[in-house]
């Protein structure tokens, strides 16, 4: 998680008084808070059900589990903060994933695909491989910086790895009980148009989204042949979908306090700066987890006391 979006949900899910729909706007802007949240939601344990609202998937689990899901990713960026230069390629990889699930949406949206959400999620988790290999293998940030294309990534993985980071997200996604076309999404995401051009809708939204992603002219020829193919989209259909998600990009980046060129910068984060988010981090956590520990007698549910008591002893 970008330590930014961590301190944010931290914040949000301090205040008992927090509207649901605001907790899920904060988790739904963190890749990695995003997944543990839908992982937990639909684990092997949950009944297998068509993809709901995401503010339905927090009313299910309750204040509890995402407080204790938020403050378990947040212990553990405490105890194992980022690199100036992971924290560079974190910043870049949700500017990705973001702008991929803000078009995914508004494809969607436009499409009048009947669950946005759904669309929305399938982008911002579509390169969730990669992030899982970044945290599991030290060796897979020079196998990501040595590729110049997907393509050349794809053999790169292959060769080094045994597998894809695609092959990984849509091994993440398959584990879930949900009845979604995601993990096909995610699968055929890199292929050609002709490939999925009688597709299920969630695989085209996402393929268009990316291509809008990279894309300098969203009206240009090609990718207006791509986007009527697909939807029937016209040049101020294709317009209004990147001004809606451009603006959705610009608002989120406004809440994690993060602006639109320092998101994009080159330059990595200065350790001084780093230093200063974990330990606002670790102060919020332990904010946090005194509340839950004040609650837990009445509620039953005593994790929160537990990673509190080890934030204390870490920290003492």
């Amino acid at each position: 998680s970008l330590p930014d979006a961590l301190l944010r949900s931290l914040e949000t899910c301090a205040r008992d008084s927090t509207p649901l729909s605001e907790v899920a706007y904060s988790v739904r802007l963190d890749v990695a808070l995003a997944a543990r949240v839908l992982e937990a939601a639909f684990g092997p344990a949950a009944k297998r059900q068509r993809f709901p609202l995401f503010v339905h998937v927090l009313e299910t689990l309750g204040q509890d589990v995402i407080k204790t899901v938020v403050v378990s990713a947040a212990v553990q960026q405490v105890f194992q903060p980022p690199s100036a230069a992971q924290l560079d390629d974190l910043q870049q990889f949700h500017r990705d994933s973001l702008r991929c699930a803000f078009y995914a949406e508004a494809i969607a949206d436009k499409a009048a695909y009947p669950v946005p959400d759904e669309a929305y999620f399938t982008g911002l988790l579509h390169n969730l491989g990669k992030l899982s290999l970044a945290t599991s293998r030290p060796d897979y940030r020079q196998i990501n910086h040595l590729a110049g294309s997907d393509a050349e990534l794809k053999v790169l993985e292959q060769e080094r790895l045994g597998f894809t980071s695609v092959q990984e997200t849509e091994r993440l996604i398959r584990r879930w009980t949900v009845n979604s076309f995601m993990a096909d999404a995610v699968h055929y995401q890199h292929d050609p148009i002709i490939r999925v051009a009688a597709a299920h809708s969630l695989v085209k939204i996402l393929h268009l989204a990316r291509a809008m992603m990279q894309a300098r002219d969203v009206t240009s020829a090609a990718m207006m042949d791509h986007a009527h193919s697909f939807f029937g989209f016209t040049p101020q259909d294709m317009i209004d979908i990147d001004s809606a998600a451009n603006a959705q990009l610009r608002e989120a980046l406004k809440f994690l306090d993060l602006s639109w060129d320092n998101v994009k910068s080159t330059e990595p984060e200065s350790g001084s700066a780093q230093n200063h988010k974990t330990l606002r981090l670790a102060n919020a956590v332990r904010d946090l987890t005194v509340l839950a520990t004040l609650s837990s007698s009445t509620s039953g549910y005593h994790e929160p006391a537990l990673l509190n008591k080890t934030l204390r002893q870490y920290l003492q």
